[in-house]
């Protein structure tokens, strides 16, 4: 039996985990933090 979480969205949509998942992921996509943490670790090496 799969446990199906729903997450509501500020927006009032319904999110199951996969959907929120993507969401995430393009949003990470265009944040560019990944960009600051490369350089965060080019300044510890």
């Amino acid at each position: 039996m799969v446990e199906i979480k729903v997450w509501t969205t500020p927006e009032g949509e319904k999110l199951t985990l996969k959907q929120f998942i993507q969401r995430w992921w393009k949003g990470i996509e265009k944040v560019p933090i990944v960009k600051k943490m490369n350089k965060v670790e080019g300044i510890l090496k």
